[in-house]
């Protein structure tokens, strides 16, 4: 006979389950076999999409019908835990070049003279093939020589790329072109425009609107360079005016600045509030701005301010800092994520903290703070003096020469700061800065990843932590939230706890010597890497026939040809020599590619063997 929760009537078991988180969800399908039958049915599971994942990629696939949603919630649990728990699904070697960019599951790479473009998350057999001798004679007629390629960027079948026509050329060429399979190879070239060569320069677009975002503007008070965007309508390849964002300060993408276009706004933060040292300052924030893509203008741009930390809470080695920007799974909200090393409240160690939190603006008609856009030009007035702290001797040593910045400190719910370690676990063994060559922070998993070099290897490291029960162990009551002692409010999510999962290394020292030879591709210190969500793909070594590297986490995407490594281990399958083979060659000697189809999409684009067909060397865990 059951008792419990299997007693309740389905109805109300449905509305229960509701209220429950994604993890806690999947968790209870699990109990019996009476709940995996009656909570796995495809209703219940598509508002379970729609609560906890709407925004993920798998929800797309469900609401086009290409997977259920049932098969949904699945992938998207089996991804989160494999991540979490540091156990790859797969990794192969996809190919060999010079250079990659990884971005929206798709791989673009050069090879040659070729630029390869491949879809990571929805892996073929082939891929599409831009010739750049070709493209380079087509568009610029009189040449067709170039040097100093560069991928730029990647978003909805875009992709945008530059390069010069010489070695002394001062004059980069920026050119779009859309790689979807039914464009018209006469409508492919979306955009080529010059622009002067910048140390700082880097392009964002969706399918309508492209941005060049160049450090060259000058501001109006500080005299120094400021971000300049200029936009350009992809749909008749027309530059719209340029914007300048005035007091964004911060050079150094993904340390002190992000960039992104999100939801048909593109977005800037910066950590940086000017660039003169202020000796007295209490309140470090984000700066942020903001604008629809269609209508970039002065006019249109929002800025704001958001509390970042007290500069009490410790010094930060600069040389840790990582800051990004991601969409959330469950709300499509943006979310800012920066990873700091602190020397937290006195402390002689640093610590590693990835903090999270939504960026948010004010509705338009809503007047943002004016400290948020100025705050760093203007002196001190008398009324920023009452603001100031109260009892604080170095009020007192204030003059009309500071810009001291202020706000009470903020309490941070235990959701939003992720801790390398927690205070009741041991410190995990950690790598110098030169041996880590990549670091990246997973909300949807929870989980910081490391791509470190450990001896003459590179291994993969996450650590983890997965929320704990809501019932106080010792009174089996709910944990009670803070309050704020200023307004007497509960404090939103201040009541939530989490368990840490301690920190995985992968593979194992004892790995398979295939698997590491794999792996290191090579074995080079210089290591170019790229991540999301549910995968990781780095180049290591030198030259231009670098071996490209994915490791999965999502048994979703299914690449062909993999071998069991569990076989492999055992020498119940061939052994193969791993390694990239000279100009790709397959494990055949015949060329790792070879055009499909009926060779009409044009004398610079068209489709070929994917290079990972002719490879064929990787392992399913």
């Amino acid at each position: 006979m059951h008792s419990g929760i299997l007693t309740l009537p389905l109805e109300l078991l449905i509305k229960i389950v509701f209220y429950l988180n994604f993890r806690d969800f999947v968790s209870l399908q699990s109990v019996t076999k009476e709940l995996l039958q009656a909570l796995r049915s495809e209703s219940i599971s598509r508002e379970i999409v729609k609560r906890h994942i709407f925004y993920s990629k798998e929800a797309s696939l469900a609401k086009q019908g290409t997977i259920t949603y049932k098969a949904a919630v699945k992938r998207v649990s089996n991804r989160r835990e494999a991540f979490a728990a540091n156990q790859p699904d797969s990794a192969l070697l996809l190919g060999c070049g010079s250079s990659f960019i990884y971005q929206d599951g798709v791989l673009c790479y050069l090879y040659h003279d070729h630029i390869r473009i491949l879809d990571v998350h929805a892996p073929t057999d082939v891929e599409h093939i831009i010739d750049l001798h070709c493209i380079n004679s087509q568009i610029w007629e009189s040449y067709d020589c170039y040097t100093h390629v560069e991928l730029l960027h990647y978003h909805n079948s875009v992709l945008a790329f530059s390069y010069t026509l010489n070695e002394s050329d001062s004059i980069s060429r920026l050119v779009a072109v859309d790689t979807h399979a039914s464009t018209p190879i006469a409508k492919r070239i979306l955009l080529v425009v010059s622009y002067p060569q910048t140390s700082k320069t880097f392009v964002r677009h969706d399918s309508c609107h492209l941005f060049l975002g160049l450090h060259n503007g000058i501001g109006q008070n500080s005299h120094r360079h400021e971000w300049v965007l200029q936009p350009y309508d992809l749909s008749t390849s027309l530059p719209l005016p340029p914007l300048q964002l005035p007091n964004l300060f911060g050079t150094d993408i993904g340390q002190v600045v992000a960039f992104e276009i999100h939801d048909n706004h593109f977005y800037a933060i910066s950590t940086q509030s000017t660039y003169e040292l202020e000796e007295i300052d209490w309140t470090s924030y984000y700066h942020c701005y903001r604008f629809p893509t269609h209508s970039p203008s002065e006019s249109s741009l929002q800025i704001t301010r958001i509390w970042r930390r007290q500069h009490r809470e410790g010094p930060i080695n600069d040389s840790w800092t990582d800051l990004a920007l991601h969409s959330d799974d469950c709300t499509g909200t943006l979310l800012i994520s920066e990873c700091r090393r602190e020397w937290l409240h006195g402390l002689s160690t640093q610590k590693r903290t990835y903090y999270t939190q939504p960026l948010l603006f004010p509705p338009p008609n809503v007047i943002s703070d004016p400290a948020s856009s100025n705050s760093t030009t203007t002196s001190v007035p008398s009324t920023q003096l009452a603001s100031l702290p109260a009892n604080d001797r170095l009020v007192r040593t204030l003059d009309e020469t500071n810009k001291p910045q202020y706000e009470p400190p903020h309490h941070r719910p235990p959701c939003s700061s992720h801790p390398e370690c927690s205070l009741h676990t041991q410190a995990p063994h950690t790598f110098l800065l030169a041996k880590t060559k990549h670091r990246a922070y997973n909300p949807t998993s929870a989980a910081f990843l490391d791509l470190v070099q450990d001896n003459a290897h590179l291994r993969l490291r996450i650590g983890s932590r997965h929320p704990a029960s809501p019932l106080n162990p010792t009174t089996g009551l709910l944990h009670l939230p803070l309050v704020d002692e200023a307004t007497g409010v509960a404090i939103e999510g201040s009541e939530e706890k989490f368990i840490d999962g301690g920190v995985r290394m992968w593979p194992a020292a004892e790995a398979p010597l295939e698997l590491q030879q794999l792996l290191g591709a090579g074995g080079g210190v210089e290591v170019d890497v790229a991540s999301d969500e549910r995968s990781i793909v780095w180049m290591a070594g030198e030259g231009n026939e670098r071996g490209i590297v994915l490791v999965s986490f999502d048994g979703g995407m299914r690449f062909g040809g993999l071998r069991k490594m569990g076989l492999v281990a055992a020498g119940l399958e061939e052994d193969v020599v791993l390694g990239v083979e000279g100009k790709g060659k397959g494990r055949d000697g015949g060329s790792a590619g070879g055009r499909v189809g009926d060779g009409s999409e044009g004398e610079w684009f068209w489709k070929e063997r994917a290079m990972w067909v002719g490879l064929k060397k990787g392992f399913r865990f």
